[in-house]
């Protein structure tokens, strides 16, 4: 690598989740290395029992490795 400083850019994902999901879902992007990495952390209740699910720690969904966007993603108002 060589380069002095280590860069990565944090992203939250929005995407349209069922009614009630509360789940929070990040994409990690190490444009150095040319890897995305999306984590997800559960927080939701189960219909059929009532039961909450919530997870304290983020998983890994998916790595994807390829060139990386020179620039990070821009946040757009809603």
């Amino acid at each position: 690598m060589g380069a002095k400083r280590f860069v990565f850019w944090v992203h939250r994902l929005e995407p349209k989740l069922d009614p009630g999901d509360r789940n929070e879902l990040t994409e990690l992007v190490l444009p150095q290395l040319g890897l995305s990495v999306k984590v997800e952390t559960a927080h939701y209740t189960l219909e059929e029992t009532g039961t909450e699910v919530q997870r304290q720690t983020f998983w890994i969904t998916q790595v994807r490795c390829g060139p990386a966007p020179a620039t990070p993603r821009r946040q757009t108002a809603s």
